[in-house]
């Protein structure tokens, strides 16, 4: 009798153990064409240029790297939608964190990878 507890035991860790590991790593497949690509360029939006389509970032080794933006360019947002807005999304401001893919050359972006939106501070004044 003991024997026979021991195995359904044995069998009902197993089958939980399978089970979790499949709800874990459920959405593995999912996110196949989703990776990050590794050549990304990461910086600091310093400045964006709507009228000649184009933006300055500033990398983490304080220099300057301005790309150009033309239709082929994909502005991505941070769960991987495509931004509407282009340049002139509230998160191509200053100070935001964004990833660019550029072309072959350098000089165009292919990719913008967009941060999620700051939260707003309350402003109110406490009295």
């Amino acid at each position: 009798m003991r024997l026979l507890h021991a195995v359904r035991c044995l069998v009902l860790g197993l089958v939980l153990c399978v089970a979790s590991d499949q709800v874990q790593g459920g959405g593995k497949d999912k996110d196949k064409g989703k990776e990050t690509p590794k050549d990304l360029v990461v910086g600091k939006v310093k400045k964006v240029d709507v009228d000649e389509n184009k933006f300055t970032i500033v990398l983490e080794s304080g220099k300057d790297r301005t790309f150009g933006v033309d239709d082929k360019t994909k502005v991505i947002g941070p769960r991987g939608g495509k931004a509407k807005d282009g340049l002139k999304d509230d998160r191509m401001a200053k100070g935001y964190e964004v990833k660019v893919l550029p072309t072959k050359d350098g000089k165009t972006a292919k990719e913008v990878h967009l941060p999620y939106r700051k939260k707003a501070t309350d402003k109110t004044d406490k009295k």
